[in-house]
């Protein structure tokens, strides 16, 4: 570096950059360009002061920079970038935040996978208990239940529909249960599912009635034992008080107590579905009494009605019980296990928690069909026609919920930008399925026994029904008038709609009998405004209407 000698002091000056290099470096003192107003103005110019004016042009040069029009552009621009990086910081800490919730949800399903692991264990070592207790020869010995020491057999759900929304050809096949299968009506180890065959056949020798049938339906009695002791202590509490149940069902109902709530909600949703779906019709999904059943006398007949109420009473089941699944209020199922959709984006998570429409379509096969099996009518009998008939709605009811059940996703991402989804298995809402019942059912066909004891055409001209259709056997009843042979209440009373030339209009709904017409008085809640915070006040009025009564 270069160095002078300051000629006002003793002490050298160290120059740093206003002098060119001499090859020699002196340390010295610093020069202060604060000595020139000490020196005067008269005083020789020197290198200090050539390098001190220099230091204030720059000065000047950088005030301008910063101060000027350029500088607070700049500034501006830095400001902005400062603003952008505090947002992408504030999106980073968000998607970890999310990240973070992923991860305890992911170990809340790990521990609840884990209580079920336990509990299985448990059944297991209650059943092994079980099996020491008694001797080998009453397995041995039971020929009734010989087909359940055998391979275990499944009843298979049909296909899905295909993308394009054609239905597949419906097979019920069997096919035999490897141990690499899927699991069949809840979770079942290779070694839980021998005591529990074990266990099945120890059951049917214990001289229970009717246990013969049972066993040899390959029933869900395979699966895990949730009450072991209804059989043990002969409790059946729940299962003796309800009424209307066949042999088969009540086997059922004593191993799946906890199932029989759901059935009940299964077939209360599906009252309620026919009542809407028939609001507008002769027969509005009533009976005279309930002496007969829900829908009393009528399902004597094997009318078109009365195929819509075994398929909706089937799809009610159906629903219900997958439903129940998800929620975990089963024991021996939980969420779907259905395969990823191939259609799905691969960015796209399949996961969450489903309805298990596998377990609520075999349930539904193996408790509603109890019946129908149970019978034994003479074969190509007028009864062995009805059971086909029930059987083939029964079908019909839970492919439709089945079938329409739909991938459902969730978004994940900053500020709603759904960036990733989670999606699952959901059914279709309860209401779409009875309409698409009700369309089957306008579209019903008429069917007969043949030769080879199965369903065929009455009309050979027609094309036969796939196995999402409605058939029936007998023409339906005439609901104009009241008939307490066939359960018809009639259409005496009944409101109808006199601008409408649908079933709902006074010339259908009343038969021709002609209509009455009345003014009423119609309070309905009026001018409602809400109000904070949260209530919402109505007023109500009074509106005077014309109703049309039949005669």
């Amino acid at each position: 570096m270069g160095g002078f000698i300051d000629p006002f002091s003793n002490r050298g000056v160290m120059n740093r950059g206003c002098l060119p290099d001499t090859g020699k470096e002196v340390k010295v003192q610093p020069c202060k360009c604060e000595d020139r107003a000490q020196r005067g103005a008269g005083a020789n110019r020197d290198s200090c002061d050539v390098c001190c004016e220099q230091h204030e042009v720059h000065s000047a040069f950088v005030l301008e920079a910063v101060t000027g029009p350029r500088g607070r552009a700049f500034s501006a621009v830095v400001a902005e970038i400062h603003v952008e990086l505090h947002q992408i910081h504030v999106e980073l800490h968000q998607i970890h935040v999310e990240l973070h919730q992923i991860h305890v949800e992911l170990y809340q399903i790990h521990l609840d996978h884990h209580g079920i692991h336990m509990e299985l264990y448990q059944i297991h070592l209650d059943l092994h208990g079980i099996h020491h207790t008694h001797t080998g020869g009453h397995m041995a010995g039971s020929t009734e239940c010989a087909e359940l020491r055998g391979d275990g057999v499944r009843t298979r759900p049909p296909e899905r529909s295909a993308g394009d929304g054609t239905q597949q050809d419906p097979e019920t096949t069997t096919e035999p249960a490897s141990p690499g299968a899927a699991a069949d009506m809840g979770t079942q180890g290779a070694v839980a599912s021998m005591w529990v065959r074990a266990f099945a056949i120890l059951a049917c020798t214990r001289s229970l009635a009717g246990a013969s049938t049972w066993c040899e339906r390959r029933s869900l009695a395979l699966s895990p034992v949730q009450r072991p002791e209804v059989y043990i202590l002969g409790a059946r509490p729940l299962c003796a008080q309800l009424s209307g149940l066949s042999p088969g069902q009540r086997k059922l109902c004593q191993l799946y107590q906890d199932h029989m709530v759901h059935i009940a909600e299964g077939a209360r949703a599906a009252l309620r579905e026919c009542q809407h779906q028939f609001r507008t019709r002769r027969w509005n999904c009533s009976a005279v009494d309930g002496s007969s059943g829900v829908f009393g006398r009528l399902m004597h007949i094997g009318s078109r009605e009365t195929a819509f109420m075994y398929a909706v009473s089937a799809a009610g089941v159906v629903h219900a019980v997958s439903r129940a699944c998800r929620e975990g209020d089963l024991a021996t199922c939980g969420c779907s296990r259905a395969a990823r959709p191939r259609a799905l984006q691969r960015d796209w998570l399949w996961g969450g928690c489903g309805d298990n429409t596998e377990y609520g379509y075999r349930f539904a096969k193996e408790f509603v069909d109890a019946r129908e099996r149970e019978q034994s009518h003479p074969r190509g009998s007028a009864g062995h026609a009805r059971a086909l008939m029930n059987m083939h709605n029964n079908e019909a009811g839970r492919r439709w919920v089945y079938n329409q059940a739909e991938v459902a996703c969730k978004c994940h991402g900053v500020s709603g930008s759904c960036s990733l989804r989670t999606c699952w298995l959901q059914l279709a809402d309860f209401r779409a399925v009875g309409e698409r019942l009700k369309d089957r059912y306008d579209g019903a066909t008429a069917m007969r026994l043949g030769r080879r004891a199965r369903l065929e055409l009455l009309n050979g001209r027609l094309n036969p029904p796939t196995a999402d259709d409605l058939v029936h056997l007998d023409a339906s009843p005439d609901f104009c008038t009241r008939n307490e042979t066939t359960g018809s209440l009639g259409t005496v009373g009944r409101a109808c709609n006199k601008t409408s030339a649908g079933m709902d209009g006074c010339e259908l709904m009343c038969c021709g009998r002609g209509y009455d017409q009345f003014k009423s008085a119609l309070v309905e809640r009026c001018h409602c405004k809400f109000h904070w915070c949260c209530y919402v006040k109505c007023k109500r009025c009074t509106h005077m209407v014309d109703q049309f009564i039949c005669k």
